[in-house]
């Protein structure tokens, strides 16, 4: 989603949380308050997924949104935290709510934060974050979507797929990764029919390898990664088929790289079903698109 960046507005709001019962009477300190969120969980709550919003995660929540109202003042505390789930990630732990805290600082720094998060991005020990290390960068950086190539290689702490609600985003957000790991399969599985035969014509006879490296201009291997926003875009729209959205594409780095319009359509998960939709990307110069995101992501 394209991400809201609160202002800080001190430390009142944290006592009204406290008095609705959102919050441990007296958590009203940035170490109370990230300790609330990083509290040792009985193993049954860690693997319940539901897709409704249970009493706990509300307390989360407002423990990070207090957070977040506390400002940089809460940053030393944080940033020790992001270093203890750093030395729990070498000895293979997970921490609970790790994304409440990297999404808050993120929310917090906004750009200033994307150094430390990108070499988290690039930490072995942490695979099992590289959604929220992603999504957090997005946070930082005020876009819709931040996609590097490491994203995904571990399956996601997350609620059940049919809880997530479809956007245009997670069709460019899988084409991009697909485009970036060279993983032809999944990108065209990602593809509506323009798009399809755009690239059965890119190919023409030529071997994926050769289209490939045609377009990918790029060393192989390395750390890529693209970011983009969609511009003029409600993140909360439901329109099955959304036509084209002007988007605005980062590199790495997060320096504006590129611009395109995106062309979107909509197909049903379960035949005769309209929602929950599956995007697909649909593209007819879709080797411009590819293009594009190949000399965003080696920026």
């Amino acid at each position: 989603m394209t991400h809201k960046r609160p202002r800080h507005t001190g430390s009142g709001r944290l006592l009204i949380l406290a008095l609705l019962g959102l919050l441990p009477v007296g958590a009203q300190s940035s170490s109370d308050l990230v300790n609330f969120l990083i509290r040792d969980r009985e193993p049954e709550e860690l693997l319940v997924f539901t897709c409704g919003e249970t009493e706990e995660d509300r307390k989360d929540e407002a423990a990070a949104e207090a957070l977040v109202k506390l400002g940089d003042a809460a940053i030393p505390v944080i940033e020790k935290a992001l270093g203890w789930i750093e030395a729990q990630g070498r000895r293979g732990e997970f921490v609970p709510n790790s994304w409440l805290l990297l999404h808050t600082y993120a929310q917090i720094r906004e750009r200033a934060a994307l150094s430390r998060l990108q070499s988290m991005i690039d930490n072995p020990d942490l695979v099992f974050l590289e959604n929220t290390l992603d999504d957090s960068v997005a946070v930082s950086l005020g876009l819709t979507s931040y996609v590097s190539r490491r994203s995904w290689t571990a399956p996601p702490i997350s609620p059940p797929a049919f809880c997530v609600v479809q956007q245009p985003r997670q069709a460019l957000d899988r084409l991009i990764l697909a485009w970036e790991v060279n993983d032809r399969s999944s990108l065209e599985s990602n593809l509506g029919p323009r798009a399809k035969e755009a690239l059965s014509l890119l190919l023409n006879g030529r071997a994926w390898a050769d289209m490939r490296a045609y377009l990918w201009r790029g060393r192989p291997g390395g750390d890529v990664a693209v970011g983009y926003r969609f511009e003029d875009w409600n993140v909360g729209s439901q329109i099955l088929n959304p036509g084209e959205i002007d988007t605005q594409f980062r590199s790495r780095s997060g320096r504006d790289c590129a611009k395109s319009r995106v062309r979107f359509i909509a197909t049903p998960f379960f035949e005769g079903f309209a929602h929950p939709a599956n995007y697909l990307v649909d593209n007819a110069d879709l080797g411009d698109l590819l293009r594009l995101v190949a000399s965003c992501a080696i920026e």
